[in-house]
């Protein structure tokens, strides 16, 4: 998936310095240092190509490691410089930020996120990690020995319009089953009959953007065995994560979806349960929604809030802070620190709003959130939805 060295050489050389990533970026904003903005970690790169920097520095290490790849900076690049695929391919060249039995424990389905837990443990990185993460990590992960198993046929139950297979992920089946069963919820009465495919995995991503080629390809294979050549009108996936990860570079046979953007055109209000005494002075459920990273590239972040705004006796607010919530590239585990002040903003905007809810449909997302102590529940947008039909 990587480029060469003279293909990295030649995409950083498209980016031509004028600084309009600066304020798009997350880490700049931070530290508002030059090392940590897009132009100045593709410039570290091109130091460390030309050999005139050295990988093992702490300074040009660092600067590198705590790009979250949120990927905003690509949105505004008047070039269209690919960063994504340089920050990739810098990590295949000159080393990962993520050990390798991180990838492997993340990226594995069964009981991942123990995996995980013990795996800070065993390093001792535990003790910098924030109380309410390290809780969330181990709690999930106990969550996930009792996960209910899926299906792998969910029938239609209104008019049939189509069949989708539903793509579960490395984390969904064991960190978030809820939201998958809302998904199933969801499709079903909107017509679609779900496939659940047995023996899918890890879309890849958390090798991909670790450095991990040979693995995240393997991760392709494997989905292109299991999903190609069926009759599936599309690939549904609950994570933006996945979703982007596959749309970019799953080659799939069916186009990958998510599922909030395949419902969208089937629900109306006239789908969910309203209260028989509704008045103008009945109290609203004030529902927070942080757009992952992820959804932005993708350009879903409209269907979320056109479907939320279905719902009844709700009122909707945008949380954004600096446009990431700061767990992006495993930040929030190998550099809680970082992640802590990227979520600054962010949980000012939270405290100062005081929803009921926060939804996200990023379960790295869902994790940062949940591990700020806010007391506030954290959400797929999915799970709202299903709720409203009972």
């Amino acid at each position: 998936m990587s480029l060469t060295p003279d293909q990295l050489l030649a995409e950083a050389d498209r980016c031509v310095k004028c600084g309009l990533c600066l304020p798009l970026c997350p880490t700049y904003r931070v530290h508002r240092d030059e090392s940590e903005s897009p132009r100045g970690r593709i410039a570290l790169i091109q130091g460390l190509l030309g050999g005139m920097l050295d990988s093992d520095d702490t300074g040009v290490r660092e600067s590198l490691d705590h790009c979250l790849m949120c990927r905003q900076c690509e949105g505004g690049c008047p070039s269209g410089v690919r960063y994504a695929e340089i920050m990739d391919t810098s990590r295949v060249l000159f080393g990962s930020p993520v050990p390798r039995e991180l990838a492997d424990r993340i990226a594995k389905p069964s009981k991942a996120l123990l995996g995980v837990g013990r795996f800070l443990q065993r390093a001792g990185a535990g003790k910098f990690l924030p109380d309410g993460v390290n809780k969330r990590l181990l709690s999930l992960a106990s969550h996930s020995s009792s996960a209910e198993k899926l299906e792998p046929l969910y029938p239609a139950r209104s008019e049939p319009v189509g069949s989708v297979a539903l793509f579960t992920g490395c984390q969904g089946s064991t960190s978030e089953p809820q939201v998958l069963k809302a998904a199933i919820e969801c499709l079903t009465r909107c017509g679609f009959a779900v496939h659940i495919p047995e023996k899918q995995g890890c879309c890849g991503a958390v090798y991909q953007h670790a450095g991990y080629d040979e693995a995240a390809d393997s991760c392709r294979d494997q989905n292109q065995t299991v999903f190609d050549h069926k009759s599936y009108s599309s690939v549904v996936t609950v994570s933006s994560g996945c979703s982007l990860q596959l749309h970019e570079h799953g080659r799939l046979d069916a186009p990958v979806r998510e599922v909030i953007d395949v419902i969208a055109s089937h629900l109306t209000k006239e789908h969910f349960n309203r209260p028989q005494d509704e008045t103008d002075d009945t109290v609203k459920r004030r529902i927070g929604v942080m757009i992952p990273c992820t959804q932005k590239k993708l350009g879903g972040e409209k269907v979320v809030y056109q479907l939320l705004g279905l719902l009844p006796d709700c009122d909707i607010i945008d949380l954004n802070g600096l446009g990431c919530c700061g767990a992006g590239g495993l930040n929030m585990v190998l550099f809680p620190h970082e992640a802590e002040q990227v979520a600054g903003p962010l949980l000012e905007e939270i405290r100062a709003a005081r929803p009921d809810v926060i939804v996200t449909s990023n379960v790295g997302c869902a994790m940062q959130l949940l591990g700020q102590g806010l007391g506030i529940p954290v959400q797929h947008p999915l799970e709202l939805i299903a709720e409203a039909f009972r």
